[in-house]
């Protein structure tokens, strides 16, 4: 995340910046749907349906994930994704 200054920020407030700075790319918020629809889904599935390169798809998962949107769980060849639901309902509560 970019410098803040000084302030008392919640990590509440904290955590909703980040969460909405992840989704601020369309096409992040369509990974989020193909992932919730298609559990397991994995990055080369995603260059594919995008027709993006996997470096590319790889930044935009990176993204997902710090904000915590996102698992990977790393297998031989492929990332596997999936949605942390938690996080994810606690960005729509807000």
């Amino acid at each position: 995340m970019g410098a803040i200054k000084p302030f008392n920020y919640s990590d509440f407030e904290l955590s909703v910046a980040l969460g909405a700075r992840a989704l601020n790319h369309p096409c992040r918020v369509k990974m989020m749907s193909l992932i919730r629809e298609h559990k397991g889904i994995t990055c080369v599935d995603l260059a594919e349906f995008f027709q993006m390169s996997k470096p590319a798809i790889r930044d935009h998962v990176e993204k997902l994930k710090d904000a915590g949107y996102i698992y990977i769980e790393y297998s031989p060849h492929c990332y596997n994704l999936s949605i942390d639901e938690e996080s994810h309902e606690r960005f729509q509560s807000f």
